[in-house]
């Protein structure tokens, strides 16, 4: 008798003190930090930046970035120098976000699944007169967020998996 007793308020306690613990999200990749300070101030629109970014910079150099912003989008291009403005040699790679009601399509990429039933689309490495980045873009908070990056990812990582993950990261970090 005292043993179930006893057993009885254990279970009590526990089950009375369990609640769901969520954890913080995670802060924007240091080097997008300086990144999200410029877009604030420039902007009313969605930020969805990652904690995931495996875009390493030059020699320890920091990533620079050139941020511009009207009503209905904002880009940033990142570059290993400053005021690269996309070009090739020098870019790490474009954000960006708009405002619009366009539905992403095949011709924006193939289907990946990201975090909470989102459906992005992936763009393979693409080459012409000049090759272009990968890229991902994804709808969230009525806008469609478009990453294009050269990653830097670990042996074995394809591009499509390091997009998902960065792309992950973003909507886990929710609006910044």
């Amino acid at each position: 008798m005292r043993r179930s007793a006893v057993l009885l308020s254990l279970t009590a306690v526990l089950v009375g003190s369990t609640t769901a613990v969520h954890a913080a999200p995670a802060p924007v990749a240091k080097a997008l930090q300086p990144t999200l300070t410029q877009l604030k101030a420039k902007t009313t629109l969605p930020i969805l930046l990652p904690s995931v970014f495996p875009v390493t910079p030059l020699k320890g150099k920091p990533l620079y970035s050139v941020v511009s912003a009207k009503a209905k989008r904002w880009d940033v291009v990142l570059g290993y120098v400053p005021a690269c403005n996309g070009a090739n040699v020098c870019a790490a790679g474009n954000l960006s976000v708009e405002k619009t009601a366009r539905k992403l399509t095949s011709a924006d990429g193939s289907k990946v699944k990201l975090r909470d039933g989102v459906v992005g689309r992936y763009q393979p490495l693409s080459c012409g007169a000049s090759c272009s980045a990968p890229s991902i873009a994804f709808r969230a908070h009525g806008v469609i967020v478009t990453y294009q990056l050269k990653l830097d990812l670990k042996k074995g990582e394809t591009d499509r998996g390091g997009f998902v993950k960065v792309a992950n990261s973003a909507l886990a970090g929710g609006l910044r």
